[in-house]
């Protein structure tokens, strides 16, 4: 539940509820109603496939960082030359 989250989280129930929303519409949990209160169970398929594509997004940004550190550092070894 929200509660159960915030507990172990130094963020107010509301934080939880609001995250656990957008996770829900995402498709990464599940809700059900039990009571007054909504039990939420995470998708592990659907979170495998959201930690592959960050992985793989994340090495693509790697990739583009380097090369810009590439550029940046030639142009750095251009200005040295000139003086």
């Amino acid at each position: 539940t929200a509660t159960t989250v915030a507990a172990a989280l130094p963020v107010s129930r509301q934080a939880v509820v609001k995250h656990l929303a957008v996770l829900h519409r995402a498709g990464l949990v599940t809700g059900r109603r039990a009571g007054r209160e909504v039990r939420y169970l995470p998708c592990p398929d659907r979170l495998d496939e959201a930690a592959r594509w960050l992985s793989e997004l994340a090495g693509e940004w790697g990739r583009r960082l380097r090369a810009i550190k590439l550029i940046a550092e030639g142009l750095s070894a251009d200005k040295d030359h000139e003086r």
